[in-house]
């Protein structure tokens, strides 16, 4: 609306499940791996909603900041938003085990499934890809085996 009412040069930006370094652990705006780290810290059970089948995208930090430099340098006018994802998603339960892997002794704990909770994110467009040459890496693996 910005753009074509005021003549500004907008884009929009749709991020997927971010983690990497420095990631909120607490609070409102904390995602899964944050808050699951500070769990390990704390000594407490790894906290899973719901049945743990539901997938998420999940986008390295590193691939987001790239993904922006590159939006902010195109001359490309995007319609809608550009997706910023890595087009790969894994279950939290799947995620789950890649803690374990990583960390002996962990627990969980089921709790509630929370109502809106999406059983599938995945970034559905390439714009990003196609169009500014953005080429996001699947780091979630390597990334769980290097936290300390």
């Amino acid at each position: 609306m910005y753009r074509r009412s005021l003549g500004l040069r907008v884009h929009i930006a749709r991020f997927y499940n971010v983690y990497g370094p420095n990631e909120i652990m607490g609070g409102d705006y904390a995602t899964v791996i944050g808050i699951w780290r500070q769990q390990i810290r704390d000594g407490l059970p790894i906290s899973i909603i719901g049945d743990g089948e539901q997938r998420r995208d999940f986008t390295h930090v590193n691939d987001i900041v790239d993904g922006l430099v590159r939006i902010m340098s195109t001359e490309h006018v995007h319609e809608d938003a550009w997706e910023l994802g890595t087009g790969t998603n894994y279950s939290i339960n799947e995620i789950f085990g890649m803690f374990c892997e990583r960390y002996s002794g962990l627990s969980m704990i089921r709790l509630p499934d929370q109502p809106g909770n999406y059983r599938v994110t995945l970034r559905e467009h390439d714009d990003a890809i196609l169009k500014l040459g953005w080429c996001p890496t699947d780091q979630m693996r390597t990334y769980i085996c290097g936290l300390v």
